[in-house]
């Protein structure tokens, strides 16, 4: 049986950990996160220790915090030009797209687990 994956790219601050982490329960599948970024930011020579202190500062000053945003969006843009050859993304190129600042986490995950095609009681 081909493996089953659901991957969730998101923004800065649109809740897609959350969001992911729901999924995953909900499908009873493995989540992975850090392990990825760990990856990603050794090939890209970051320290995943950084990453991974970035993402989980939760308090900012809005400054800083629309600073944070300009890099995050400036750091995705690369990742996608380095990793897939893309200038820009784009909607097209996912296969689901939710505005998660219309739905709840929970609304998203449900809607992410439908168009997975396995039902809410598959786990």
């Amino acid at each position: 049986m081909p493996a089953r994956v659901v991957c969730i790219s998101r923004t800065l601050g649109a809740g897609g950990t959350d969001v992911g982490r729901l999924v995953s329960e909900r499908l009873g599948f493995r989540y992975l996160d850090e392990e990825i970024v760990g990856r990603a930011a050794e090939k890209g020579q970051v320290d995943p220790d950084l990453v991974v202190d970035v993402e989980q500062r939760s308090s900012i000053a809005r400054r800083a915090g629309e600073k944070l945003v300009r890099e995050s969006d400036a750091a995705r843009a690369a990742y996608f030009k380095e990793f897939y050859g893309l200038s820009e993304e784009s909607p097209t190129h996912y296969d689901l797209v939710v505005n998660t600042g219309l739905l709840t986490v929970a609304e998203t995950a449900e809607l992410v687990v439908a168009a997975a095609g396995f039902g809410l009681d598959a786990a």
